[in-house]
């Protein structure tokens, strides 16, 4: 019995031993059994994306395990329990919520982001831009004997530096992983959503007609670039610049980047699903004027004015009014491109017509504090006319407010077509904001005919190439004019 009970005493020992080492083991192993969770954007992905997660070896490389779920919502979440207990290599692939379009993606676009679950039960792990683009970088420098969290760091201030979105300098508070266009806004969150806006922007200028693949294209060059030397092309860069530009390509018929009508969509976006979190604003870190201030606090946030002057104290910059003041002549005259194009004259039937709603648009218009606006007479719209000499303010062309179809001589014939000093090579001041080479209307009548109002003709300067011209056809520009000082 004695021998029996010494025995079974031994057994019992070796057992609570054996309990207590693997107790240790699995203390010291660290849990094996994972929970990641996190949100995928563009925008938002769609309900029922897919996504998966790879465990990767100490080069950055997928060891073949594979785990796989799908996007619970339409604010693209998702939740994934993995047995590993390291670093997994993420991949999402799904319809996105497009916030310039307003509408959802064409195409399916592929994310992909490196997750350290070291030590952590639940981990966050979100799956957008940044982790994308810096995917390839962290995977160089981490193989190359840099740590993961160094690399990482690493890839995306480089990143940051390369795409030039923001102010010079900008610092990100927060890793590419905890940013989500979904969470609210942050400044993380803003300069994600910052960066989606632009990018998409120069896939769009690239291939007006396929966007989607243009995107997948942009990213995945940009994702190259950067992993072979941590910097993009020259070219790559300039077209992001661009792409920020609101007064850019004359020739584009693609509207330009603004932030309002980007943040109001995606606003629309998440109301819709039934998320209530803020929108991230962009306006904190675009820069789209390049004048070292970003637009939330610039005065005229699409035209470089560092001086940020105020004229008459409305809180936009004077860059930025509707008006091109011109002192010399003592005149204010509209400057937007916008307001000028409302006033085409193509719905009128004969140009008196067509002086009776320019009366009424200028007596009733209100811009930059200004009231009491005007149509220009012929001596006004020629005082715009710069560097063609016999039809300039003094020149040889005897057109005046007055004269009759007659004095229509050879001096009043302008220039070489499209020479002249604007931007555009129109013979206006290259400081006006909207330059328009087309024919601009005068409240000057040439000729009056007695029976046919219809015949009526009107004095009319071409900016083209500076010529002066009476004529009694109605597609004609105008700009209502107004005294300085007044």
């Amino acid at each position: 019995m004695n021998n029996s009970k010494k025995q079974s005493r031994a057994v019992g020992l070796v057992f609570v031993l054996v309990l207590i080492l693997f107790v240790v083991f699995i203390g010291c192993t660290g849990n094996e059994n994972s929970s990641v969770s996190g949100v995928v954007n563009k925008g938002p992905f769609i309900l029922g994306s897919t996504v998966n997660a790879s465990p990767v070896d100490g080069s950055g490389n997928p060891t073949g395990d594979l785990y796989v779920t799908q996007t619970a919502n339409d604010l693209g979440e998702f939740d994934l329990d993995i047995e590993h207990d390291g670093l997994v290599s993420l991949q999402a692939n799904g319809f996105y919520f497009n916030e310039i379009t307003g509408e959802l993606s064409g195409a399916q676009l592929t994310l992909r982001a490196f997750a350290n679950l070291s030590g952590a039960s639940i981990s966050l792990a979100n799956i957008n831009l940044i982790t994308h683009l810096t995917y390839l970088r962290i995977q160089a420098l981490f193989s190359g004997g840099l740590s993961f969290d160094a690399s990482v760091a690493q890839a995306e201030s480089e990143l940051v530096a390369a795409l030039g979105i923001g102010l010079p300098g900008l610092a990100l508070d927060g890793s590419g992983i905890e940013m989500s266009v979904t969470g609210g806004d942050t400044g993380p969150n803003a300069y994600l959503f910052a960066v989606s806006a632009v990018l998409l922007q120069v896939a769009r200028v690239r291939s007006p007609e396929s966007e989607d693949a243009s995107f997948q294209e942009v990213m995945n060059e940009i994702s190259s670039q950067l992993a072979d030397t941590g910097d993009i092309s020259a070219s790559l860069k300039e077209e992001i610049r661009d792409a920020q530009l609101v007064r850019g390509d004359p020739d584009s018929y693609l509207p330009p980047l603004i932030p309002s009508v980007v943040m109001e969509a995606l606003a629309g976006r998440l109301a819709s699903v039934g998320s209530s979190q803020e929108v991230p604003n962009i306006d904190t870190v675009l820069d789209q004027d390049f004048d070292a201030l970003v637009n939330a606090e610039d005065n005229c946030w699409y035209i470089a004015n560092k001086d940020q002057a105020d004229r008459n104290g409305d809180g936009l910059g004077d860059a930025c009014d509707p008006i091109y003041v011109d002192e010399a002549a003592g005149l204010i005259w509209e400057d937007e491109e916008l307001i000028v194009h409302q006033h085409t004259l193509t719905d009128i039937s004969f140009p008196g017509d067509t002086l009776e709603k320019l009366l009424d648009y200028c007596e009733d218009l209100e811009l930059s504090g200004y009231k009491d606006w005007r149509v220009p007479n012929i001596d006004e719209v020629r005082s715009l006319i710069r560097d063609c000499e016999n039809t300039e303010p003094g020149g040889a062309c005897p057109v005046t407010d007055g004269s009759d179809s007659s004095d229509n001589t050879d001096d009043c014939s302008g220039c070489e077509i499209l020479q002249g000093p604007g931007e555009t090579g129109c013979y206006m001041d290259p400081a006006m904001k909207f330059e328009w080479a087309g024919p601009i209307f005068s409240s000057s009548k040439a000729y009056d005919d007695p029976e046919f109002e219809e015949q009526d003709r009107y004095w009319i300067v071409y900016f083209e190439d500076g010529r002066i011209v009476d004529r009694h056809y109605i597609e004609f520009y105008a700009r209502c004019v107004h005294d300085l000082g007044q």
